[in-house]
């Protein structure tokens, strides 16, 4: 083993050490050096706990990948036929009793106003059958509905069915809060907005 210019172990052969990969020829040597230098003991020591801490982080990485996962092969597959199986089932009679529910809608009147007048106010969590006021309005055949929250952030939107000076929009269930309804036009020019309060 030869030692580096300043006559300790170099990091090389400190590192191979504590993972114990030195070859066997040079271990005896290293081991002397040790036994006379307090320096290279306390890096080696250093190294060791480095060294430790990377196996155990290791060890854990490997158990969190396994994860759940691990207990599947545990499983009979009959077993785990049945629990898949029994799973699809809930899914499929969950999803069909769910479309069998009624969703009520509640029909709401926009009108466009100014100042401090108050907005229409609608029944949270059902559909809401919006007919928006677009007297004096001049944009074609059809337009775009954006329904957006207090700051701006986009709830929906779609098109609408346009009968005479009304358009209808059926929107989907809103959380209690305060919208905005935004009419545009197909080309996306913002012809009017309605304020909503979802109670």
């Amino acid at each position: 083993m030869a030692l580096s210019d300043n006559g300790h172990l170099d990091d090389i052969q400190i590192e191979s050490y504590s993972m114990g990969t030195v070859p066997a020829e040079a271990v005896d040597s290293i081991d002397e050096h040790l036994l006379i230098c307090e320096y290279c003991r306390d890096r080696v020591s250093r190294s060791d706990e480095y060294v430790r801490s990377m196996q155990t982080a290791a060890a854990r990485i490997r158990d969190r990948e396994k994860g759940w996962r691990g207990w599947i092969p545990r499983l009979p597959i009959p077993l785990l036929g049945v629990l898949t199986a029994g799973v699809v089932i809930a899914a499929v009679v969950g999803a069909r009793w769910l479309n069998r529910l009624p969703v009520a809608t509640a029909a709401i009147s926009l009108t466009a106003t100014r100042g401090s007048e108050l907005s229409p106010t609608a029944p949270s969590q059902r559909l809401l059958q919006l007919s928006l006021d677009t007297a004096g309005v001049s944009a074609g055949p059809s337009f775009v509905v954006e329904v957006v929250d207090s700051v701006g952030k986009r709830i929906w939107q779609g098109d609408v069915h346009v009968d005479g000076a009304t358009v209808a929009a059926t929107v989907p269930p809103l959380s209690p809060g305060l919208y905005f309804v935004r009419l545009y036009s197909p080309a996306q020019n913002l012809l009017r907005e309605y304020g909503l309060n979802v109670k």
